[in-house]
């Protein structure tokens, strides 16, 4: 074994540690990516949702008021009792 070879050990851990922390860089800001992109989707989810609930809303409200003006019609047409 020569003197040198600790040195070169130590340089290739360094080398090593290095490398896995760009990775972990590299994996974090992919994980960034993902949960920004997973927000986006979720608050797309919701504004779909929303709308839907929105439009059936608004034509329950065309519908009861065509109904009632239906009955009240109706109502008027026909002879009291």
């Amino acid at each position: 074994m020569s003197v040198s070879e600790p040195t070169n050990v130590a340089k290739w851990a360094t080398a090593d540690a290095s490398r896995a922390r760009g990775r972990a860089r590299v994996d974090s800001g992919a994980r960034q990516r993902q949960k920004e992109a997973a927000l986006l989707d979720r608050q797309s989810a919701m504004a779909d949702y929303e709308a839907a609930r929105r439009a059936q809303r608004e034509n329950m409200e065309r519908l009861r008021t065509l109904r009632l003006a239906r009955d009240a019609a109706k109502a008027l047409r026909s002879p009291a009792k």
